[in-house]
Parts: C-alpha cells; sequence; structure tokens
C-alpha cells in the first residue's frame, strides 16, 4: 500500500520538524566542539592525563592487550593475553567511559573480578585471545586460539559465562573449542559478526596431517553456538557442515602457504577473508553459503579470489585489516615489502578504486618502520587510523597522511603520532576504536618498568581527533536530496520503534534517484553513518 503524505497530520509534520532541526543542531554542537589538538591525550581520560599506563590483569607480569570493543553506553571492553603459573590464558577488563575499572564486571568467578580477570576457556593450558565484540543485545564475544585449535567464549554483561551458548555438542556452557583441519595445527585470527546474529570466524590452518601448508579456514556459528549447517564453502572444501578449509586463493601460485587475517561481513551478506598468499595481498568473498562470489572478479577475473599486485609486486606482502565504507567500498590494509604501512581500496566488486592512493587505487607506502600493521579504523568522517608499536598513523579518506594529525606534543604534524607512555617504557598499540563522539581508543601493552622488557601491563589511551566534519548522517535516509515525512522520517520512526526489514521499508515507494532503497542499504547508513545500534 502506498503511503500518502495526506496520512501525516499537521502536528505529526510539526513535530518531524522540531526533530529535524534539534537533530541537526546537536550534530553540528557534537561534531564541531571538539577542537583539541588532533592526536592529543584527552586528559578527561584515565588517572594520568589520557591514559593508564600499568594495568596489571594477572599476578606473572605479562599481560597484553589484543582487542577492544565499546559499548553503546560508552563504557570499553579490553581482551587479550595473560601468562599465569602454566601458560597463557585469556584475560578482559571493561573500563567506564572516564577510564576507571568497571566493578560491576565480574567475570566468570564471581568472587574474585573487580572489572578485571583471568578466564580459562575450553580448559585449554594455554590460549590467546585476539578478537572481541558486543552484540546488541549486551553480550561480549571473546575469541582466539587455544592449544592449535578455534576458541570463543560468549559472557553476560557482567562477565560471566552466557550458559545458553552451548556450542557444537549443545553442551558447553558459555565457552568452548573446535577443531577445522585434520591434525587440529589451527590459528584464528579474526572475528565478525553479521546482522542475523551469526558469528564468523576466521583464519589459517593446515592443509593436511602431512603438509606444513596452510590454507585460509573459516567457520561459522549460529547464536547459540552450534555449527552453522548450511556454512559449506566453496565447491571441494571439507570437512563442511559450518566450517572449511579453502584450498587455494592465488590463482598465481599453485601451492602457496596461505592464511586468512581479516574479515567483514558486507550489508548484502556476502564475506570478505583478507590475508597472504605466498606473501602477496590475497582475498576471498564468499555467498552466505560459504561459496565464492562469482561477481567479485578485482581486475583479472578471480570468480570470488584472487591476489593483489601490491608494490609492483615485490613481496612480502600481507593483508592484516579491513575496513568497510557506506559507500560499498572496502579499505585493505597491511605491511608491504620489508618494512612499510600500505593499503588499498577496492570496489564491491573487487576493482582497485582509483581516487584513493593517489590517482593509482594504492597507497603503497603510507609509513616507514612499520613491522607489522596491528589496528585499523575509520573515522565518522573517512579519515582512517591505522596502529602498530607505539605509533598511530592517520590518512584522509583517499590514503594521503593527516599532516593535521600531531599527537601529544605538537611537532611537525607529519601524520604520525609517536606516545610513549614514560620515557624508555615499551609502549605497543595493538587495538583501536572510534567513539561516537570521534575520540580515539587505543590499547595495548606497556613495559610498567622503564627499559626491563619484562613487566608488561594492559595500557590504554584516548586521544583527541581534534576538530572535523561531522558524521555523514542526515535526515536524508534515502539519499535522494531531500528530507521527506513520508520516507525519511518514516523510516527513522520504524527503525527507533524496534523494526527490521521489511517492517522498516513496507509500502514505501522510493523515488527512483534513491541512493539507498533496501533494508541492507539503509541499515548500513544508520549504523555507520548515525552511530546507532540496530538488533538484527
Amino acid at each position: 500500500m502506498k503511503i500518502s503524505s495526506l496520512a501525516v497530520s499537521r502536528v505529526t509534520r510539526r513535530l518531524l520538524s522540531a526533530v529535524v532541526l534539534a537533530t541537526s543542531t546537536l550534530t553540528l554542537l557534537c561534531f564541531h566542539a571538539n577542537a583539541q589538538v588532533p592526536g592529543s591525550f584527552d586528559t578527561t581520560f584515565g588517572s594520568t592525563n589520557g591514559y593508564i599506563s600499568a594495568l596489571a590483569i594477572g599476578t606473572n607480569d605479562d599481560d597484553r592487550a589484543n582487542a577492544i570493543a565499546l559499548q553503546p553506553d560508552g563504557k570499553i571492553v579490553i581482551a587479550g593475553t595473560c601468562a599465569r603459573n602454566l601458560g597463557n590464558t585469556f584475560c578482559m577488563a571493561r573500563l567506564m567511559p572516564d577510564g576507571s575499572l568497571d566493578t560491576s564486571f565480574i567475570g566468570p568467578n564471581t568472587t574474585s573480578g573487580n572489572g578485571k580477570f583471568l578466564m580459562t576457556v575450553a580448559g585449554a593450558i594455554t590460549a590467546d585471545a585476539v578478537a572481541v565484540a558486543v552484540q546488541p543485545d549486551g553480550k561480549i564475544l571473546v575469541a582466539g586460539t587455544c592449544l592449535q585449535r578455534f576458541c570463543i567464549a560468549r559472557l553476560n554483561e557482567n562477565g560471566t559465562f552466557d550458559t545458553s551458548f552451548v556450542g557444537p555438542s549443545g553442551t558447553s556452557a558459555g565457552h568452548f573449542s573446535f577443531s577445522i583441519s585434520v591434525d587440529e595445527e589451527d590459528q584464528l585470527y579474526a572475528m565478525a559478526l553479521q546482522a542475523d546474529g551469526k558469528i564468523v570466524l576466521a583464519g589459517g590452518c593446515d592443509e593436511s596431517s602431512t603438509s606444513t601448508r596452510t590454507l585460509f579456514c573459516a567457520a561459522r556459528l549460529n547464536s547459540d553456538g552450534s555449527l552453522d549447517s548450511g556454512f559449506d564453502g566453496p565447491v571441494g572444501a571439507s570437512p563442511g557442515n559450518g566450517r572449511f578449509l579453502i584450498a587455494r586463493i592465488s590463482l598465481i601460485v599453485s601451492n602457496s602457504t596461505e592464511s586468512a587475517r581479516a574479515v567483514a561481513i558486507r550489508p548484502n551478506g556476502r564475506i570478505l577473508l583478507g590475508g597472504s598468499c605466498s606473501q602477496n595481498f590475497c582475498l576471498a568473498q564468499l555467498t552466505a553459503s560459504g561459496a565464492f562470489d562469482t561477481t567479485f572478479d578485482g581486475t583479472s577475473g578471480g570468480n570470488g579470489r584472487f591476489t593483489l599486485p601490491i608494490f609492483n609486486g615485490n613481496p612480502p606482502n600481507a593483508i592484516r585489516r579491513i575496513v568497510l565504507q557506506p559507500d560499498g567500498n572496502a579499505v585493505l590494509a597491511g605491511v608491504c615489502t620489508i618494512e612499510s604501512l600500505c593499503a588499498v581500496r577496492i570496489t564491491s566488486v573487487g576493482a582497485l578504486e582509483p581516487t584513493f592512493g593517489g590517482g593509482q587505487g594504492v597507497s603503497t607506502q603510507i609509513s616507514a618502520s612499520f613491522f607489522t600493521l596491528d589496528a585499523m579504523a575509520v573515522q565518522p568522517d573517512g579519515k582512517l587510523i591505522f596502529a602498530h608499536a607505539d605509533r598511530l598513523v592517520r590518512t584522509s579518506s583517499d590514503g594521503a597522511l593527516d599532516v593535521s594529525f600531531d599527537g601529544p606534543t605538537p611537532a611537525d604534524g607529519n601524520g604520525v603520532v609517536t606516545f610513549d607512555f614514560a620515557a624508555d617504557f615499551t609502549s605497543v598499540a595493538r587495538a583501536v576504536a572510534v567513539q561516537p563522539d570521534g575520540k580515539i581508543v587505543v590499547a595495548g601493552y606497556c613495559d610498567s618498568v622503564a627499559g626491563s622488557g619484562s613487566s608488561l601491563k594492559f595500557c590504554v589511551a584516548r586521544l583527541n581527533a581534534g576538530s572535523y566534519a561531522s558524521r555523514n548522517c542526515t535526515m536524508d535516509i534515502d539519499g535522494d536530496g531531500r528530507m521527506t515525512a513520508t520516507i525519511d522520517a518514516l523510516i527513522a520512526t520504524r527503525v527507533m520503534l524496534g523494526l527490521t526489514g521489511s517492517a522498516v521499508t513496507g509500502g514505501i515507494v522510493f523515488p527512483a534517484n534513491a541512493a539507498r532503497n533496501s533494508w541492507s542499504e539503509i541499515r548500513d547508513y544508520l549504523v555507520s553513518q548515525c552511530g546507532m545500534t540496530i538488533t538484527p
């Protein structure tokens, strides 16, 4: 049924006009009032002028934060690996918006947690947590590798295990591990959440018990932790039934060692995997069933998988992180040659996006002396943030260094911020996230005893982003250049009432020039550009 403008009363129109005006004013206030030096410490955070330099989780002087996630209420969830008397284990902390420990985060052992805790997963003697995510319902997922098997835990909001997360066996109580390769030589590197609540895990797994070659491997879990039997992988992949190895990504080297290091879920449900194949950038895009997406051809007719020629084709090159942009493009970043940070932007079909990297689609050397890339994030205005060791790099949306990014002590404005929490201390940034207000949260680990290298603790900092344009968020939700009560305001009202899918778009006749006329496109816009949290 078409919705006529006559169905909207004068009173409703006035209310909507007031909401639009108030929203626009608030957006301007929120995103233009932040005028601090870009990259300087946010002194409202932490106990020491913008940072926390030595947050001990365990008692063995080796605590390393590897991943970070932001909750809608402003709390900061941090996951990592901490040493104990025998091996390593998952460890967690949650901070309040001001950087203080959230004492309501008590952990699985409800008598010992006080905003931070160690956590044994799947009974593993040694385990490393590398990824963390917050679900729309507030539950927390943390994943990594346990004794060379994929492993994952789901926590309630207070940090206790969610016993409804039963795993492949149907009997686990909030945490479990499983293998993909025959000889259980698996390494998990990345995790992503789908809009329907399913969980995608990716990494590198041994090809067979007689081979030392690793392959891309992936698994998908249902919301209860069981393996998704509909996720079978490409033709010939094994073992299937929710998990599989991909025998070959590179179409150049037939017997290459390959490993997936990053994963991202597109609004249409396609799964983008990136990593390294014989020391080259390579990637694959999968359909909902795990088959190769043949529309994803790149520049060489790859039929869902291909290798990218980075840095004139000279290895070693490897994708380490992927971020998606609202226009359907994806930025892939990693390390090229020996120690150069580089990035690529590709279109939805895998072609190089020509406006990136000085008109080549590739930014071949964003910064030197980067031995690896540990984290990447995108700001509301499209600027990109890269983290490694004690440095953050910020570029414009087209990949050029942002010379306004000066750091804690404004210096030469070269786009690279080096931050040491104290002189001669080891500082390593392993994770980065951007708050809705634009501030940059960085987590990693630091040496709490200057120069020793043997007393590592979690360290967290929050940096000012400086003045920048607001998010690309307006009440023009369908992107046709107009804000109307019968389309844009109706969509916003339905979403805020908790509706999703066709219940949001049903009955609406979109104009021919609408940039967004499907639920997946609208949802991606509202989440990425308007900061909304939408339950699938």
